[in-house]
């Protein structure tokens, strides 16, 4: 039971993230509230680099914690920024396979 509610609430964050990046205009995949802040695309890659990393730990229990300045980019096309919305989508689909995997376990702390 306690896995479905992860599950679900990791669909449900995912994917209301997803519905507010497509609806970022043309022109400002790349646009910062403040410098130092990081842009849209920006955002986007950090959480595909988290999900990756979450992926890979769980099949690496030693791997060491994540790099975060590896999502900051010098700049973002539209195309590219679709790109990253999809792998979004990927990512979601990969996390929610290992719940569906591990659905009669319980995770080891």
């Amino acid at each position: 039971m306690e896995i479905e509610l992860l599950k679900d609430f990791t669909k449900v964050v995912r994917e209301s993230t997803i519905k507010r990046l497509i609806k970022v205009p043309e022109g400002y995949e790349h646009w910062k509230i403040s410098k130092g802040s990081l842009s849209f695309a920006e955002i986007a890659k950090h959480l595909i680099d988290l999900d990756e990393w979450t992926l890979r730990k769980i099949k690496e229990p030693t791997l060491k914690a994540i790099e975060t300045q590896t999502a900051i980019m010098d700049s973002c096309t539209r195309e590219k920024f679709l790109q990253l919305i999809e792998d979004l989508k990927y990512t979601l689909e990969k996390k929610t396979e290992i719940f569906r995997f591990n659905k009669y376990k319980r995770f080891k702390s």
